[in-house]
This record gives C-alpha cells, structure tokens and sequence, in this order.
C-alpha cells in the first residue's frame, strides 16, 4: 500500500509515537472545542476524550486500542465529511471556513491512514 511507503519512508522504528501524538493533539483540540461551545457540543467532547483514551492506548500498545481507533477512525471520517459538507455550504466562507475545510481534510485523511495503519499492524498489540 502507498501509506506504508510513504510511512517507511520516514525511517522511523515505529509510527505508533506519531498517532498517538496526533490523537492526543486532536482529543486536546476537540475539548477546546467543546469548551468554547459551552458544553453544548456533548458529541465532540465525547470524540475528545475518546481520542485521549486512544492515545493512551496506543502508547502502550493494549489491544483494546485496536477496536477504540478503528471505532474512532469511522467515526472521524463521518464526523470529518459532515463538517466539511456543512462549512462548504456556507455563503461566505472567509478564512475562518478556509482553515476549518483544511483543518477537517487532514482529520479525515489522518482518520483514514490510522484505519488501515492499525489493521495492518494489528499483532504488534498485546
């Protein structure tokens, strides 16, 4: 697969220290989220800390964390595509609307590498 290569051609030992980064950042991102709505935003606090439970996870490589990503992954890319769809429908996207596609192309595409990442490399978990 291309992922793989391009993951390869990184050099690095092993990716996992990279998405459990990203998962953490994105938990943090998506509790600031939920802050700043005044808790009305349940959903996204909810993705939030399932995000920093993921990143724990993975940086012990528990095998829950196998089905947690997976879950989180399909969940990413419907929540991702909805945004994505709802910001694109504005009248006047401006650069707040300009950054927020951007901002949901890379969690779709992160949520849709870490699927296949983790599936493929699924018995290096314990």
């Amino acid at each position: 697969m291309w992922v793989l290569d391009i993951l390869r051609s990184l050099k690095l030992k092993s990716v996992f220290p990279i998405f459990s980064v990203l998962y953490l950042i994105i938990g943090l991102g998506l509790l600031i989220v939920l802050i700043q709505s005044n808790f009305t935003l349940f959903h996204v606090g909810l993705l939030g800390v399932l995000n920093l439970i993921a990143f724990y996870g993975l940086n012990r490589k528990r095998r829950w964390a196998i089905y947690l990503t997976v879950w989180l992954s399909l969940t990413g890319i419907v929540f991702g595509y909805t945004v994505f769809y709802a910001t694109f429908q504005l009248p006047n996207l401006g650069l707040m609307g300009t950054a927020l596609l951007l901002t949901m192309a890379l969690y779709v595409a992160f949520s849709i590498i870490s699927f296949f990442y983790v599936i493929i490399r699924r018995d290096r978990f314990r």
